[in-house]
């Protein structure tokens, strides 16, 4: 499954673009596995299902654009997203969710804000791979 935005509007009919993704990624296990095109399956019935992020929407935490507008409680639309992602992980809504980084700046602060600095830190687990292959920088 694959989560797009309908508009690029900020809501699309009555919920906003950052609930939109939040709800797919918390509902993703229900989604159907993708099939093979012929060829070995292993028993998919039983096997659980992850949503893959590989570009996270970085604009659900911009803090610059119209996202910094307070709404009705002072808090920006940003503070409000990441307030919900924390909630999903506290719950452990999502679990079978994996979110892909680079190694830039932008993109740790970005996940240092969704998951070192949430009280559901200790349930997320970080794995890294070398920039560079140990093969091409060996002689």
């Amino acid at each position: 499954a694959e989560w797009r935005p309908l508009a690029r509007s900020e809501q699309v009919q009555g919920v906003s673009l950052q609930e939109s993704f939040l709800t797919f990624l918390s509902q993703a296990d229900r989604y159907a596995r993708l099939q093979t095109n012929g060829g070995f399956t292993m028993s998919a019935v039983n096997r659980p299902c992850l949503a893959l992020v590989r570009d996270f929407p970085f604009t659900f935490l911009d803090n610059n654009n119209s996202s910094r507008e307070a709404l009705g409680n002072g808090e920006s639309r940003s503070e409000q997203f990441v307030q919900h992602f924390e909630e999903l992980l506290v719950r452990g809504e999502l679990r079978r969710a994996v979110f892909c980084f680079n190694n830039s700046p932008e993109d740790y602060r970005s996940m240092k804000r969704l998951f070192l600095q949430s009280r559901a830190a200790g349930s997320v687990t970080t794995i890294e791979f070398p920039p560079v292959a140990k093969t091409f920088v060996q002689r």
